[in-house]
């Protein structure tokens, strides 16, 4: 476990996380960067609880992906990164979520029993 009063850097905790599997470690990188990557999050989606999830989407990313980030990276630009493509992707589901319901509403309004009459009788004529 780290001390918080010393100073180690993001990229010395990303070694610790992925030789060690340290939850220590990865706790201290998302205490540090969890305020960016949310905020980034927010202004994508405008939504306080999808923000937290695509934050939380974009951590579980960097769990992920930790092994093979360059040995330069910077981790606070990656985060950042990670948050905007995970936020984008959220809404990209939202809005094809919401426009699958609206199909869906407009079909069940127009399978009424008469709409389905109307047009089956041209065909049994």
């Amino acid at each position: 476990m780290f001390i918080e009063n010393e100073m180690v850097t993001d990229q010395e905790l990303l070694t610790v996380y992925i030789q060690n599997k340290s939850d220590d470690a990865f706790a201290q990188i998302v205490q540090r960067h969890s305020g960016l990557v949310y905020s980034v999050c927010f202004r994508i989606l405008g939504d306080r609880h999808a923000a937290e999830d695509a934050s939380q989407a974009a951590f579980i990313l960097l769990t992920r992906k930790a092994q093979t980030l360059p040995a330069d990276t910077v981790l606070s630009g990656w985060l950042v990164r990670a948050a905007q493509n995970t936020a984008r992707e959220f809404r990209r589901a939202a809005t094809r979520r919401l426009k699958h319901e609206r199909e869906a509403s407009t079909v069940n309004t127009q399978n009424t029993e008469e709409h389905v009459w109307a047009n089956i009788l041209p065909q049994l004529d």
